[in-house]
């Protein structure tokens, strides 16, 4: 899901504008924490994260470790 469907529609939760070939940005997008695991034996925990809406394309393409880059720690994303 990138936006703009198979047949040129509109997707759920994108707004497209006017301009050809179009630009459409995600509108909506919620983030919630599934689990968060202590490591044993470490200095870590793992953040398991579920995102809504799924299988928006660029998913894939964010470095998910600068969008939490506030931490002080290290950040591994696996």
């Amino acid at each position: 899901m990138d936006g703009c469907s198979s047949s040129c529609q509109v997707e759920a939760n994108f707004n497209c504008d006017s301009a050809s070939p179009s630009v459409c940005q995600l509108m909506n997008m919620t983030i919630s924490v599934v689990a968060l695991k202590k490591m044993e034996g470490k200095n870590e925990v793992v953040l398991s994260l579920d995102l809504s809406p799924t299988g928006v394309a660029f998913y894939e393409d964010v470095d998910w470790a600068k969008a939490f880059d506030k931490f002080s720690h290290d950040l591994s994303v696996i």
